[in-house]
């Protein structure tokens, strides 16, 4: 095979040179190791990568060759040295002998020899390794004192350093390694063993010199000894320019000595396994038998107290003497950990390093100091450590042994720590390196070697290191330069990467394969890690000193802050970053989360209880989070009352409603917001009493058109049954006024949780059925039934209405032979199908006709399925419209159109019937049901000028004070109307933004029930929850229950307040319902003022006592009595 280019010398000029050694020093960048990784990935899964420039697979290995440079000019040695030295600036760089890094600096080209740091002269030797001129007969070996002092010498500092002026005011170098394993180690070099043995011992004097000692490693009093000697080597090196120490520093350390020992002491004695035999176990067996054998069951408590007692002051015990034992003995020898991870000085075979003259050891000795069995912690190894040290003290190494030279593993150990250090901080290996800040530290550490001058200590530690890489073949990031003559062999030459045939944890292991197949994988793993060789030579043209003077090119050497001015960096960007913070968080952020959030108007949450679903927001409330801007002062209202009542005695009760969209158009929110006015003015009645325990009303928003109801009632269940939310727990519900699917649903869980719930609105006969098919025992509606509702409807448009004005106008209800139901049907509608269905078959069995087109009835969408209904026309949004079965209806109308749709409808196909076919002649009586109130209130004036169209419909409840069948409700519209800000018959001066007076009239008796069943004396007050499953609690929702049922001389807007037997639903048979004309204008007879609408008949119990009046009864019609 042919030589490889790097066995040759190369001729370089000092820029060259200088090209070379800043490739060989510059450290990989983390953008190249990571590139590095995923070549190696790709590789190995054979893909072919795209090669990047700078860094192709396998151009970043580690330990870096020796850079070997051959002067052809000997004169030329203090230039290479000087301009390398310059060119690491300020990183780590060190010159051996450290005589020849200020020669370098002072006297460039002095050839002559020097003195080393032993006195010694040192001379260039042309002809061969140097050898160190030494006293005694060591020759060239080197003691472990020599080589620990060379390294000593290493951690001091570096043999250059910028000035302080060329870095910059606050800069500073790159922080150098701070050598943490080897200063412990050299530390621990420093110890004397002796006096630690002799004070360990209690001995008054020193062992004889020729005695050897060693410290026991399995020995806490060792351990505590052994720290103690450091804490006093360290105290004398911070002391070592004065004599005496100060008087307090004396007293800590006799105090520190006394407390390490008398805890190295006590740990010894006591610990888990003695306290357990001799204090837990006898008194647990003693406890347990008086407990089994004593009569009195006081007695037997009382020892079992006292076993207790025992075992947690027994825990205690351990606990402080663990403490201590960490502060005063674990806590210091952290630093030895990494002790685990060498052990050269504890490996079984190591060979006896040469004594020197006139010291011997016995095997006995070395087999004790070199073997590792039972040693389990770095405390344990340090102290072995420390016995190798003091018995190797003297132990010598020849640097320049060709054959069977293995060094002692206390100077592996030394020269491992020194690696260990520099790729901690300058490798590329450790995890932290990917994320650590390099602070500058782009550049390796360089060793350079002036070979004509080193003495042996520093041959020896360049071969020794040398050596640890090729056995253990471990990545460190130390550059050596070795500098010499032609003439001067080189240092390194005989160390190649073949020298040691096995990796250190396969010694000792039959090779499972051919030896030659071992050998060959051995090989190419340590080319592959070393290099085909270690070498990388030079030679160095002779250059007149002008070339070397133009090379010394100065430069600004790389500098970091310094920690004070970094410290004022950081405060200042940590400050900037508070105001920052603080501005964003008050200002920034909240305006932008309140900008994308809608469940958030104050601060960057949502309240507690509400969440953000979509677009929309539901939970529950206080009043304090407004649902839409429409419900604010209605909101506001709830929330002002709830907060009068807060700390004082209250039951909480909770308004469920879908109070939210999420488009624009707010109009669906009337009622709701109706029914907000009349729950805070009942609220308010209520709360003026000092009797009965205030009312706190909670606000459950189950979203737009209901879709989140069981959402939200899952919410009430859990706060019901929180029997830590004391007077917050809820009690009861009030609202659930919509008869849709989902409110039926939400019933249901709230029935399971056995909570009482008054209906406001809710007309629909099934609304409150459960999945049994039966009715909810614990749902009682306010408002009359559809089927009741559709009853009347149907009586009064089959038989017809009389009724004139005070100015006797007649504005009769004609009777219909033909009618027509127009409903909505949207996708969990319940209201608008069943009432149309109702009303055409009452209307149907009073021989009334249902109108048709001629061919069959469209199909309507039922929870129990599909079908057909003579006489009932289904629209939807998504479908048929109700735009188009007007047209189809008007093209042949019929006597009367039966409108069971919702308000926000009602606008236009009032609408079109004025302009649609031959309605527009007027001679089609329109009658609506209950929901339209909210449209007929906002626009009566439309409706009066809207001759030959006037609108008849079924209000749950009149929406003022104008109804002519009883005075007693006038007083709740004026106060409605009081809170409400608008004029005594609750008109607003904007419709489009007022509340439904009717709907506030029908919430306003749904608290009515809550608020007369609170009244009764009978009704017991909840107290703590005793864990019982029939607590006080569930007792007061059971007699609330109770109470509500028995409802009875309570009336209000909607007349008599009354509910029916619970398998029926609880629906009252004999609920008022009444019919409104709307439209002709006409004279208050009571006021004087003018009206739009009137109650032309009635039918059911208005309180206890009356019926509808006479006033109020149909010619034709039911009579109004019984």
């Amino acid at each position: 095979m042919s030589e490889s280019h790097s066995d040759e010398p190369r001729d370089v000029a000092p820029d060259d040179l200088l090209r070379v050694f800043e490739a060989l020093r510059a450290r990989p960048e983390t953008g190249d190791l990571r590139t590095q990784r995923r070549l190696e990935r790709l590789a190995a899964r054979r893909l072919p990568p795209v090669i990047p420039d700078k860094s192709p697979r396998g151009g970043i290995a580690e330990p870096p060759p020796v850079l070997d440079l051959e002067l052809t000019d000997p004169a030329d040695r203090e230039h290479v040295i000087r301009l390398l030295q310059q060119r690491c600036g300020s990183h780590p760089v060190w010159v051996l002998p450290h005589d020849s890094a200020h020669a370098a600096k002072e006297n460039p080209g002095n050839e002559q020899g020097e003195e080393g740091d032993d006195g010694e002269q040192h001379s260039a030797d042309t002809s061969g390794l140097p050898r160190h001129g030494g006293s005694g007969e060591g020759g060239n070996a080197v003691s472990t004192r020599e080589l620990y002092k060379e390294l000593q010498r290493l951690t001091e500092g570096f043999d250059t350093a910028p000035r302080a002026d060329a870095l910059g005011r606050g800069r500073q170098a790159p922080p150098a390694p701070r050598f943490r394993r080897l200063r412990s180690l050299l530390l621990l070099n420093r110890v004397g063993l002796r006096a630690v043995y002799t004070r360990k011992e209690r001995l008054h004097d020193e062992p004889e010199e020729h005695k050897d000692v060693s410290l026991p490693p399995k020995d806490r009093e060792s351990e505590g000894a052994v720290i103690e000697a450091l804490r006093e080597v360290k105290a004398g090196l911070k002391n070592r320019s004065s004599d005496d120490d100060p008087r307090w520093s004396a007293i800590y350390s006799r105090v520190l000595r006394r407390v390490s020992a008398l805890v190295a002491r006590v740990s010894a004695l006591v610990t888990f396994g003695k306290l357990d035999e001799k204090v837990l176990t006898p008194v647990s067996f003693v406890v347990s038998a008086i407990v089994t054998a004593a009569p009195i069951a006081s007695l037997s408590l009382l020892f079992e107290q006292l076993d207790k007692l025992v075992t947690v002051g027994a825990a205690a015990v351990l606990l402080l003497v663990y403490t201590v034992l960490a502060l005063f003995l674990f806590l210091p020898w952290h630093r030895f950990r990494w002790l685990n991870r060498h052990r050269y000085p504890l490996e079984p075979g190591q060979s006896t390093p040469r004594a020197p003259q006139g010291h011997q050891h016995s095997p006995s000795q070395e087999s004790d100091q070199s073997s590792p069995e039972g040693l389990r912690n770095h405390r344990q190894r340090g102290i072995r450590v420390l016995n190798v040290l003091y018995k190797h003290r003297d132990a010598t190494a020849d640097p320049d042994a060709e054959h069977g030279w293995n060094p002692p593993g206390i100077h592996r150990l030394g020269v491992n720590a020194f690696l260990d250090d520099l790729d901690r901080v300058y490798g590329n290996g450790h995890p932290a390196h990917r994320w650590l800040p390099r602070r500058k530290r782009h550049r390796r550490p360089v060793l350079i070697v002036d070979q004509e001058r080193v003495g042996n200590a520093g041959r020896y530690l360049v071969r020794l290191i040398e050596d640890e890489r090729l056995r253990r073949r471990y990545p460190d990031p130390l550059l050596i330069v070795v500098v010499r003559t032609s003439a001067t062999p080189i240092l390194a030459s005989g160390i190649r990467p073949e020298r040691h045939p096995v990796l250190p944890e396969a010694r000792g292991k039959p090779p499972s394969d051919h030896r030659r197949v071992v050998a060959w994988r051995n090989a190419r793993h340590a080319h592959g890690t070393l290099g085909r060789e270690r070498l990388l030579t030079f030679t160095i043209r002779a250059c007149a000193p002008e070339v070397w003077k133009n090379a010394y090119r100065e430069k600004r050497p790389d500098s970091v802050w310094t920690p004070l001015a970094l410290t004022g960096f950081w405060s200042a960007g940590v400050g900037t970053a508070a105001v920052l913070a603080l501005v964003a968080g008050n200002f920034v952020v909240p305006a932008y989360i309140q900008a994308n959030n809608p469940c958030v108007k104050e601060g960057v949450r949502p309240p507690s209880g509400i969440q953000r679903v979509g677009q929309d927001c539901v939970g529950i409330t206080d009043g304090g989070f407004h649902f839409d801007d429409r419900l604010e002062n209605a909101q506001d209202v709830i929330r002002d009352q709830n907060d009068e009542v807060a700390g004082e005695d209250h039951v909480t009760i909770v308004y469920i409603a879908s109070m939210s969209v999420t488009t624009q158009d707010n109009s669906d929110l009337a009622g709701v917001q109706g029914e907000l006015y009349g729950l805070a003015q009942r609220q308010k009645l209520h709360n003026r009493r000092d009797d009965v325990p205030a009312i706190k009303l909670l606000l459950a928003n189950t979203g737009q058109n209901w879709e989140h109801a069981q959402t939200v009632a899952d919410q009430i269940v859990r706060r019901a049954g929180d029997d830590h939310a004391t007077s917050d727990r809820i009690l009861a519900a009030v609202g659930l006024g919509h008869s849709v699917r989902p409110n039926t649903r939400a019933i249901t869980t709230l029935s399971a949780a056995q909570i009482p719930m008054v209906g406001t609105t809710a007309t629909f006969d099934e609304v409150a059925h459960l999945p049994t098919g039966r009715p909810s025992p614990y749902f009682f509606p306010v408002a009359p039934s559809n089927s009741r509702i559709a009853e009347r409807a149907a009586q009064w448009a089959h038989a017809g209405v009389r009724w004139s004005s005070s100015d006797g106008t007649a504005w009769d209800l004609d009777p219909a032979a033909t009618a027509v139901a127009i409903a909505d049907n949207e996708e969990g509608e319940s209201y608008g199908p069943h009432l149309a269905i109702q009303f055409m078959r009452e209307f149907r069995e009073r021989g009334g006709q249902a109108w048709s087109a001629g061919g069959p009835y469209p199909e309507i969408t039922l929870p129990e399925g599909s079908r057909q209904h003579k006489g009932v026309l289904p629209y939807r949004r998504e479908g048929t419209s109700h735009w188009e079965r007007l047209a189809d209806v008007c093209a042949d109308p019929p006597d009367l159109i039966y409108f069971a749709g919702r308000s926000v409808e009602f606008e236009d196909f009032y609408t079109q019937i004025q302009e649609e076919g031959r309605c527009a002649e007027g001679d089609v009586t329109i009658l609506g049901g209950d929901d339209i109130a909210k449209y007929v209130a906002d626009n009566e004036q439309r409706l009066a000028n809207a001759e030959g169209f006037p609108v008849y419909y079924t209000p749950l409840a009149a929406s003022g004070p104008w109804s002519q069948c009883s005075d007693t409700e006038h007083s709740v519209y004026n106060e409605l109307a009081d809170l409400i800000g608008g004029t005594e018959d609750g008109r607003a001066a904007n419709p489009d933004t007022a509340p439904s007076m009717a709907h506030a009239a029908v919430a306003y008796d749904g608290l009515r029930v809550l608020d007369r069943a609170l009244l009764r004396d009978t009704l017991e007050r909840p107290k703590e929850n005793d864990g019982s499953e029939d607590d006080e609690f569930t007792r007061l929702r059971g007699s609330l229950l109770a109470r509500i049922q028995d409802t009875s001389d309570t009336y209000g807007p909607t007349g008599a307040l009354r509910f029916g037997d619970p398998s029926s639903g609880n629906w009252y048979e004999d609920q008022l319902v009444q019919l409104v004309l709307a439209g002709p204008e006409s004279e208050s007879a009571d006021t004087g003022e003018t009206e739009w609408q009137r109650v032309v008949a009635a039918h059911g119990r208005i309180n206890e006592t009356d019926r509808a009046p006479e006033g109020c009864e149909t010619e034709n019609g039911y009579s109004g009595r019984d």
